[in-house]
């Protein structure tokens, strides 16, 4: 198989073109949505290599695996490998774009990792079926198909997922034009598993929505006046609350976790590109328990090319706090 050094080496043989994408982070409104602005990369990437290395057995960092990507010059990822740390590959994906269909195929050592999905979209960009085939070739078919409006309900949206062995879910989204409730009801084989409400001002922006399920697990989700968004989550086999806050650009930024053996509080911070850099964990009397930090070294394009995470641990009991690097990824950038 081949090395990786050899492989990058290919990979950076390329011509410098110039072809537009995504022009600065600062400016995400202008960003395209494509592969690589969903992955946070700036400016006419060509290929990306990252590297991880662990901290935690080995002080001076061992090297724990590596991917390479390739993209189009519009953004779209044309390729994926990874590698184990011996550099030898894992799995190779390649995602071939034609004419309103999406192809991934995936070939790796890992039986559960190999497979195809065909996803094909309408001249619109919606998407209208996807089908995902295993390493046996079984077939997992979901249809997406809008429905016209009966009676005094608006037109709505149905999704119907049909599995190897037989089972169909279906997820039917509905609208009342009269008091702006979106209801949204998901069935398996014809018993309903899950139900939604969701009540929108007179706007059309989201105010409450509530999920339910037959064992009475919930999802509550409110939406402030301030743009910050209130969701709670209930998990009634493991009796289970998640209490989630995020603010108006709807990145979380504090969440606290209960049950009935346990309690933990964490808040968030991010940089002015929107990236995590710490995360701090509190117990139920509000003590500080642990602080994980990411540190981010930029090139040019003010994409990261060095993420360091490193891990704060409190004192307990006859164990002294601890602080230490738990690991690092690094990306060699080309770009077109």
């Amino acid at each position: 198989m081949p090395r990786l050094s050899f492989l990058l080496t290919f990979l950076l043989l390329v011509s410098p073109f110039n072809f537009a994408q995504a022009a600065s982070p600062k400016n995400d409104a202008a960003t395209p949505k494509n592969d690589a602005a969903k992955m946070g990369l700036y400016g006419p990437v060509h290929t990306v290599l990252t590297e991880k290395f662990e901290y935690v057995s080995d002080p001076k960092g061992k090297l724990a695996g590596s991917t390479v990507s390739t993209y189009d010059p519009q953004g779209y990822e044309l390729e994926k490998f990874r590698y184990e740390a011996d550099g030898t590959l894992r799995s190779h994906v390649t995602i071939t774009h034609n004419y309103g269909v999406l192809k991934i195929e995936t070939t790796s050592v890992v039986p559960e990792e190999n497979g195809t999905i065909i996803r094909s979209f309408d001249s619109r960009g919606e998407i209208t079926q996807n089908e995902m085939y295993d390493q046996n070739g079984a077939k997992t078919r979901t249809t997406f198909e809008l429905l016209p409006g009966v009676g005094n309900v608006a037109g709505g949206f149905r999704t119907r997922q049909d599995s190897p062995a037989g089972q169909v879910t279906e997820t039917t989204d509905t609208t009342d034009p009269a008091t702006g409730v979106f209801r949204s009801i998901t069935t398996v084989d014809g018993k309903t598993t899950a139900a939604a409400r969701i009540q929108r001002d007179a706007s059309g922006v989201r105010q409450l929505s509530v999920q339910t399920e037959p064992d009475g697990s919930f999802t509550q989700t409110e939406s402030k006046p301030d743009g910050t968004t209130i969701q709670r989550d209930y998990f009634a086999p493991m009796k289970t609350h998640d209490f989630l806050v995020m603010n108006q650009e709807h990145r979380l930024t504090e969440q606290i976790w209960e049950s009935p053996s346990g309690y933990q509080k964490t808040t968030f911070r991010y940089d002015e590109f929107g990236r995590q850099v710490e995360s701090t964990y509190y117990d139920r009397s509000g003590k500080l328990v642990g602080k994980d930090t990411t540190e981010y070294r930029n090139d040019d394009h003010e994409n990261w090319i060095e993420q360091k995470q490193s891990q704060w641990q409190a004192a307990s009991g006859p164990k002294p706090a601890l602080s230490r690097i738990v690991s690092m990824y690094t990306r060699t950038i080309n770009y077109y």
